[in-house]
């Protein structure tokens, strides 16, 4: 992370990719073509992303050229979706001051695919000093409730060969740990573990058909001051 005139300048990287035994081959390379890839993300004071960079190359790194995938590509992972999950990284901070055991609830709202918006409420506590560290603070955050999460559903999501006629959140639970540095005042580390199903009922060729998406992901990000060194 660097400092720019207007904010801070990020790069993510994509490190490795672990997909489960049970995915398949094709999936599975799909997911291996990622590796390596970058984004260059500029963040203003508030940080919320104001240019954001390497986009057409993910897709075309994940596509291979094949247009048919792009479109696919496009709609199941759209540039709205990559950019809301850098934000939601900083979006966990208090409106006023707190002080250890304090509790404080964020609301977030990201897109989720091509299908639709979904809505989280996060339950945010202060633990207090990391052990053997008086820089870094420890923060944890879950979803406040079974009904944390809304999904409002896009009615014909672009790329997708159907229209959306409904949509619900049936499980959802988020458990997050966040190490801020009060020294620098900027986020060190976090990591989030997300269990998430949502059942849509759509709509293709004038047949009504049930969709069921079952999320299970974990997410680890680590700020840097300087870019690592490469294996």
């Amino acid at each position: 992370m660097q400092a720019t005139k207007d904010g801070v300048a990020l790069q993510w990287t994509i490190e490795s990719i672990r997909a489960e035994q049970s995915t398949p081959k094709a999936a599975k390379e799909l997911l291996n073509r990622l590796s390596g890839t970058s984004f260059t993300v500029h963040l203003d004071s508030h940080f919320r992303i104001t240019k954001f960079e390497g986009y057409h190359h993910f897709i075309a790194k994940l596509v291979k050229s094949d247009k048919n995938s792009e479109k696919l590509a496009n709609a199941v992972l759209p540039e709205e979706m990559l950019k809301d999950s850098i934000e939601l990284l900083f979006d966990f901070q208090p409106k006023k001051k707190v002080a250890k055991g304090d509790s404080w609830t964020v609301s977030h709202s990201e897109a989720f695919g091509s299908f639709g918006r979904l809505t989280t409420r996060e339950e945010i506590r202060l633990i207090g000093f990391a052990e053997g560290n008086k820089d870094i603070v420890q923060i944890k955050g879950r979803y406040a409730n079974e009904k944390s999460a809304i999904l409002k559903p896009n009615a014909a999501p672009k790329g997708l060969p159907f229209e959306i006629e409904s949509a619900k959140v049936s499980t959802a639970s988020s458990e997050t740990s966040i190490g801020f540095d009060v020294t620098k005042g900027m986020l060190k580390s976090r990591r989030t573990e997300r269990k998430l199903t949502a059942e849509f009922t759509i709509v293709k060729d004038k047949r009504k058909l049930s969709l069921e998406i079952e999320q299970d992901s974990s997410t680890s990000i680590e700020i840097l001051d300087k870019l690592p060194v490469p294996k």
